[in-house]
């Protein structure tokens, strides 16, 4: 794994997540904000390192996708803009990276989940830090960068 490349793509989700986040109280415009950091990410991404990022990856055959992936190195990525309910995505992360795994993306073999510092300072302890531990079992390398 190439750890510069890494960096680079962690630092990108912070810069664009530093211009644009901000907590709202209103779920509609969350969201809006989410796509348009996810999208900016996205684009900094591929436009530093053209060819080796794809985003939005489709996992097999349903309507599920995975944010940005290296194709390269076998790093998925995904990005939670917003420090609630993180666990939940992280899980179903997981989930969705060892289907794309079994169907169409066999050199996958890293999960990075990049969200708020708050939420991943809860990855040091409980129920997520076990999780985190099993990535060998699972044949993945787990973690959690911040933002």
């Amino acid at each position: 794994m190439n750890q510069i490349i890494r960096s680079s793509v962690i630092h990108f989700a912070q810069e664009v997540h530093k211009k644009h986040w901000r907590m709202t109280g209103d779920a509609g415009t969350g969201d809006k904000l989410a796509a348009i950091i996810t999208a900016d990410w996205q684009s900094a991404v591929e436009a530093a390192f053209p060819g080796r990022f794809v985003r939005e990856h489709p996992v097999g055959q349903l309507r599920e996708r995975i944010d940005l992936v290296d194709i390269i190195d076998g790093i998925a990525y995904e990005l939670k803009v917003s420090p609630n309910n993180d666990h939940f995505e992280f899980y179903r992360d997981i989930f969705k990276v060892l289907v794309a795994r079994d169907n169409g993306l066999p050199k996958l073999r890293s999960f990075c989940f990049v969200c708020p510092l708050e939420a991943a300072q809860r990855y040091k302890k409980g129920l997520r830090k076990a999780v985190l531990g099993e990535g060998e079992r699972l044949g993945l390398d787990l973690s959690v960068e911040s933002l």
